[in-house]
């Protein structure tokens, strides 16, 4: 079942240091907060060396028949967000349609 929140983003603009995603959110609770038009008038500032690469496991697995096989598996590792919020590394300036900031005055959908 939906709480009906949610948010949309794209890109805007990349280069080798950071990322720069435009938002928008929707709360279809709340008349005032549906964001029919689909705007996107928050940012969301990233610093590239903030961004955490997976941990690679790579192993020798024996396969049916004998044969050997060598398997990589990409293991996702935990971000520390709120870390990077406060020391400035992730950037967010609320779009119109916030209904709910999180300890630092910042948007939950951009958290999320």
């Amino acid at each position: 079942m939906s709480r009906g929140i949610g948010g949309n983003c794209r890109i805007v603009e990349e280069d080798e240091h950071t990322v720069i995603y435009e938002y928008g959110g929707y709360n279809l609770n709340k008349p005032e907060y549906r964001n029919a038009d689909y705007n996107f008038d928050g940012l969301i500032t990233i610093d590239k060396t903030a961004l955490v690469e997976p941990e690679i496991h790579t192993k020798i697995k024996r396969m049916q028949g004998g044969k050997k096989k060598s398997v990589t598996k990409r293991v996702p590792r935990e971000v520390p967000y709120m870390d990077l919020i406060e020391s400035g590394k992730i950037e967010i300036q609320n779009c119109s349609n916030c209904w709910r900031t999180f300890s630092l005055g910042k948007d939950m959908i951009a958290y999320y």
